[in-house]
């Protein structure tokens, strides 16, 4: 009988607080994925902890998240105080981690998050899909580098800032059952809408 391949359980790590969990539980699972959401809002935390997931033998990933921007952005959002104009005033506006996110991934998600709106199917094209599957690649390969090499202290590690074991490639939030997903579903869900009648 010819062996089948085994299911793995990977743990995400939703915030740093989480972490002392998952170090006494390591034997239990196969590997940690990490948000870029967190990655970009604690940096040097992430990385240490990348390290020492390592270390144990385990498998890491950054899952880049890519769905919260094909989301409504208010469930990225968040209140904050501005103090810019002398007065404190309250804005809600979206959360920095992913406004850093937006910038790293480029467009189409950057221009959508400029116009305050979700990404849409139309916003891809030939033009844009190649290069901002390649940007979620070489954030996911590159990140944790960048931030090693600017960091004084890891900079004389550097040569061991790990490697992502696998990952991501772009995807979104489907709504459903409003109608709305069959925009990001083409061909034969399309093929099989009856034509209307007048």
């Amino acid at each position: 009988m010819p062996d089948t391949p085994r299911s793995e359980v990977f743990l995400r790590l939703g915030s740093h607080s989480e972490k002392q969990y998952v170090i006494k539980t390591f034997r239990l699972f196969h590997g940690v994925l990490v948000g870029a959401n967190l990655l970009e809002s604690t940096p040097g935390a992430t990385v240490s902890f990348a390290l020492n997931v390592i270390g144990q033998k385990k498998a890491f990933a950054i899952d880049p998240m890519t769905y919260t921007f094909g989301m409504d952005l208010d469930y990225i959002k968040s209140e904050t105080i501005d103090r810019t104009k002398g007065k404190k005033t309250t804005k809600f506006s979206l959360k920095k981690s992913f406004v850093k996110l937006a910038e790293e991934f480029g467009s189409p998600v950057s221009n959508a998050v400029e116009k305050d709106r979700p990404v849409k199917p139309d916003d891809f094209d030939e033009d844009t899909t190649e290069p901002f599957c390649e940007s979620i690649y070489a954030y996911q390969t590159g990140r944790m580098r960048t931030y090693f090499d600017a960091d004084v202290q890891l900079q004389e590690f550097s040569d061991e800032c790990p490697d992502p074991n696998f990952v991501f490639a772009p995807y979104f939030y489907i709504p459903y059952p409003d109608a709305g997903w069959r925009e990001w579903r083409p061909g034969p869900c399309r093929r099989r809408q009856r034509p209307t009648t007048g």
